[in-house]
């Protein structure tokens, strides 16, 4: 089942909401996460209201989401930074919120080959989940 979440962003100094979606239930079908898109546009929300009414309009259904935008203004500059927890899943987060926004308009960020991957691994570990790196 497709869920949808209210997911706001701050990007180039304005607050936007996105429609982020993803489908637990895909399974082998690969990365089936993405953004709202209505006639090959990314659909957005300025306020509150702006959700409910693309939730109505679209026939969605939007699960809680995070109230806190995700900052993408000035993310290159966190590669100047000491690796840190934080640092990592900003990085993550932002290259993994990029890459569905690019799939759902087909387009590609050129982020996968075998550079790409070696960077995106070492995110992904420096994240320290606990499925991955378990507490001593």
């Amino acid at each position: 089942m497709r869920m949808s979440y209210p997911h706001w962003i701050q990007f180039r100094g304005q607050t936007l909401g996105l429609v982020w979606q993803t489908d637990d239930e895909a399974g082998d079908e690969g990365d089936t996460d993405g953004v709202l898109v209505s006639k090959g546009q990314i659909v957005s929300a300025r306020t509150q209201e702006d959700f409910l009414e693309l939730a109505r309009q679209h026939n969605i259904v939007l699960e809680a989401g995070n109230p806190e935008p995700q900052n993408l203004d000035g993310i290159e500059e966190l590669l100047q930074l000491p690796a840190s927890d934080d640092t990592c899943a900003q990085l993550l987060n932002a290259w993994n919120l990029l890459g569905d926004i690019a799939r759902s308009v087909n387009a590609s960020l050129d982020d996968r080959g075998p550079e790409a991957d070696k960077c995106y691994d070492k995110l992904f570990y420096g994240n320290n989940l606990p499925s991955i790196t378990p507490p001593r």
